[in-house]
């Protein structure tokens, strides 16, 4: 998270980051126990702009579970 918010880095997909990959399994309708290899498969076709696809997911799993998060 450190690459993708203080460093704004373009291409970051965090396979650790637990909100953002139950996110992807959500919208993508996968399940529950699929593999991180599977999901850094699906990923590879966002490259080179990974981050956004990150920032995307992360942002849903925050608005559905209704959770206020400020970056400020």
């Amino acid at each position: 998270m450190y690459l993708l918010f203080a460093l704004q880095r373009a291409n970051v997909f965090p396979l650790g980051d637990l909100a953002m990959v139950n996110a992807l399994k959500e919208v993508k309708q996968l399940p529950k126990d699929t593999k991180q290899e599977e999901l850094s498969v699906l990923a590879e076709t966002w490259k080179p702009y990974r981050s956004v696809a990150t920032m995307l997911f992360w942002h849903y799993y925050i608005q559905k579970r209704g959770i206020k998060f400020d970056l400020c």
